[in-house]
This record gives structure tokens, C-alpha cells and sequence, in this order.
């Protein structure tokens, strides 16, 4: 990871602090071959997904948030699993949906008993699921209230009313995880029977939630119905601008723990990669890529969404690098001339 990282000796960097004193100048920055680094991995690829990329003994300070690791591990199961590699499969793997959570999560299901015929049939809906988050399954519609409602009734009754407010979206997947499964590190303690009693109260509101907002019937859920990107422009707010700036919303697959990694809040994509790109070294113009809304940056231009559905779809346009191929494929030539 090159890039200046500032060396603070008494201070993280995490608050402000008093710049007249001279007390907390910075002491040069991170020499690069001590940031974080590797070079020709036994593995043969370098993956990361914003994950944590420094050991727990790092004797510097250059971030605090990472991102959940299950990303990087999809990736890395995905890379693991063979040897020869075309620009298709990396497509495929950019676009990859399977939800590493949902494999910890879900057979926690398998465990609880209940009579009432329509949980059995959501139980039964996430344990025959795929555990892939596409935008057409419902199971995935399921799974995913499922977990903001989880994360609610476990750690909601824990902490006051105001604490709620901070922390009730900062509470990452793996937390959650952990506290189920009673894995270590855990300081309360949740028994057999708390645990089932949540996992089904859960499941029933991510269910009453599911018929509000998209239908009582339960196999017309899809995870495409919630998990929408709009591109409204910053500048669009009366018809006349939005007619010109705003672009159709699109539904996406994915959330923030899946390769293809979309996230916002209330289900609402707002992050996600905007860009995609596959590079081929030993074939420049082997190469492809796909970027959202369009080619062009300026509304009212045939091309300022013209990639819109390719990016939503899934799909690439060739990304030419030699100078031959490109004046081939060129539809249009801007010429900037001085005045």
C-alpha cells in the first residue's frame, strides 16, 4: 500500500488536537517498505476488499475501520479453487453474490423447532437457498431483514435508548456472528433457548416487513424489490432538471459482505463499485471494463447513460489500449482547438 502515512508519536489522528503547541507535530511519515506489503506471495495473487491489512502488533496507526473480511475470503476461496484463469471467470468473480454470512447464519435455523406452518416455510426457504444474495431471489430478500432485525432484538435490549441510536448501524455482521455462535471473545452470555426465541422473532418480522413492503405472498419476494441504486443528479430538484439529470433507478444484487460489494442504508444501494475493470497483461487489448451511468460525464449526450443497463446487467464493453484497435472502434472524436 504506497501512499504518505504521517508517523504521530503521541496522538492517533482520531480527534483534533491543539496545532499552536507544537506538541503534536508529525515525525516524518511511514517509511514504504514498512507499510503494508507483499511481493510474489507463495499464493500467486494479492487480494484484499478494504480489509484489515496489518497484523494486530503493527507499530503504526494508519486506519481504524476495516471492512468485514468476508469479502477478501470469497475472494480468496474463489482464486483458491483453480489454477487456469480467462477474463470470463474474473468477470464472474467481480460480480460474485454469495453471502459468506449467510452460510454461518442460516443453519442456525436447522436447530429450532416450531409448529407454525408458515416459519416452516421461511425456515425451510433460507436452508434450501443458495446462500447467493441475487436480485431475484426471495431468500435473499429474507435473509437479509432477517439480519437487520437480528442485529436489533440481540443488541437493542443491551444498552439504553440513546446508545441505540449511535451504534444500531454500526454494528458489523461478524459481532453478530460471534454472539450467536458463542464464539470467543464474547462477554454476555446467550443461552439455547434466548437464542431460538430471537432467531424466530426475528425471522417473523423480517417476514411481516417483507408482506408490507412488497406482498403477502411470500414467493413473489425478491431481493432486486428493496436493493435499488437511483442516480438522482445532485442538481435535479423540480421536473424540467430531473427529466435532464436523473437516470433510471436499477436494481442490484449483493450487499456489503458479498465480492460484489452494495450497501446503503434502508436496503438502498448508495456504495458500491461505480467502476469495474479486468486487465489482460499479455493481451492489452484483451482487456474490459464497465463503469455507471454512461461513457459521457454531460447530460443531454447520447452516451451519459448509455452504460446504465450493461453495469446493472453485469456485463463489459472492451477496453482497447493499442492505438489501432481504438481508432478502429472510435464512434466519436472531440477535438479541443485554442481559441
Amino acid at each position: 500500500m504506497a501512499g504518505l502515512a504521517p508517523i504521530r508519536r503521541t496522538w492517533s489522528g482520531l480527534l483534533p488536537v491543539p496545532g499552536n503547541s507544537g506538541e503534536f507535530e508529525w515525525d516524518g511519515y511511514i517509511p514504504l517498505d514498512e507499510l503494508p506489503h507483499l511481493y510474489n506471495p507463495p499464493t500467486h495473487f494479492i487480494a484484499t476488499a478494504n480489509n484489515k491489512v496489518i497484523p494486530e502488533d503493527y507499530k503504526y496507526d494508519i486506519g481504524f475501520e476495516w471492512a468485514s473480511p468476508y469479502r477478501v475470503r470469497r475472494i480468496e476461496e474463489v482464486l483458491f479453487s483453480k489454477s487456469d484463469w480467462t477474463v470470463s471467470d474474473f468477470e464472474r468473480l467481480q460480480l460474485d453474490e454469495l453471502s459468506l454470512p449467510a452460510r454461518e447464519l442460516v443453519p442456525l435455523l436447522s436447530e429450532v423447532k416450531v409448529d407454525d406452518r408458515d416459519v416452516k416455510d421461511f425456515i425451510e426457504l433460507l436452508i434450501n437457498w443458495d446462500k447467493k444474495l441475487s436480485k431475484d431471489s426471495a431468500a435473499a430478500a429474507l435473509f437479509e431483514v432477517w439480519v437487520t432485525k437480528l442485529i436489533q432484538n440481540v443488541f437493542k435490549p443491551l444498552v439504553t435508548d440513546d446508545a441505540w441510536r449511535l451504534i444500531n448501524k454500526q454494528i458489523p455482521v461478524p459481532v453478530l456472528i460471534n454472539y450467536l455462535k458463542e464464539k470467543k471473545g464474547q462477554s454476555l452470555v446467550l443461552n439455547r433457548s434466548s437464542k431460538n426465541r430471537i432467531l424466530i422473532k426475528s425471522l417473523i418480522e423480517a417476514a411481516q416487513y417483507l408482506s408490507a413492503q412488497v406482498g403477502n405472498d411470500f414467493k413473489e419476494w425478491n431481493w432486486g424489490k428493496l436493493h435499488i441504486a437511483q442516480f438522482r443528479h445532485f442538481l435535479s430538484h423540480d421536473e424540467a432538471t430531473r427529466s435532464l439529470f436523473d437516470l433510471k433507478s436499477v436494481s442490484c444484487g449483493g450487499d456489503i459482505d458479498t465480492v460484489n460489494g452494495t450497501s446503503g442504508e434502508n436496503f438502498r444501494v448508495t456504495i458500491g463499485a461505480s467502476y469495474r475493470q479486468i486487465i489482460d497483461f499479455n493481451d492489452w487489448d484483451n482487456s474490459f471494463a464497465v463503469n455507471a451511468p454512461g461513457q459521457s460525464g454531460q447530460p443531454g449526450s447520447q452516451h451519459y447513460g448509455d452504460l446504465l443497463s450493461m453495469w446493472a446487467e453485469g456485463k463489459y464493453f472492451p477496453l482497447l489500449f493499442g492505438r489501432e484497435a481504438v481508432e478502429k472502434n472510435a464512434k466519436q472524436r472531440l477535438i479541443l482547438v485554442p481559441k
